[in-house]
């Protein structure tokens, strides 16, 4: 499937992927009760696809990148993502702020992947709404810092 980001201020994709590298050493480290669910091959397999975002997006401007990534792994992404976000154990890890610096570019992302995952004919679209009411549900989308 094609993943399409962007556009996307490059800020806001250096400070998520900021984000998402210290919660992956911290979950590297203690799993708590996401273990299981974020293996090392999940961590690893966002790692992966953080790292093939170009270097450009430490600039401040608009960053897009597409690239064809598999649609078994876009699902399995997706779902570790919604497990993680929703878990106490990350909630416990990121503040206030980041969560509101954060949240628009964690919202296009899980769009992107859908919308990508339904271009294959995966049976998806209902899958955007759950995670953005489950992240509502988790003060994970709150704004302010």
């Amino acid at each position: 499937m094609l993943l399409e980001l962007g556009p996307v201020a490059g800020e806001e994709v250096q400070r998520w992927s900021r984000t998402l590298r210290r919660i992956v050493i911290e979950l590297r480290n203690d799993p708590c009760e996401l273990e299981g669910i974020a293996t090392d091959d999940l961590l690893s397999s966002w790692t992966r696809l953080v790292d093939r975002w170009p270097d450009s997006v430490t600039e401040p401007a608009s960053f897009r990148w597409s690239e064809s990534i598999d649609s078994e792994l876009a699902e399995y992404l997706l779902h570790g993502l919604e497990r993680c976000l929703c878990s106490p154990t990350v909630g416990n890890l990121v503040t206030d702020q980041e969560i509101a610096e954060t949240a628009g570019f964690t919202m296009h992302l899980i769009d992107a992947l859908v919308t990508g995952l339904v271009a294959e004919d995966r049976q998806c679209e209902h899958y955007a709404d759950r995670l953005r009411s489950a992240l509502d549900n988790h003060g994970l989308t709150r704004t302010g810092s």
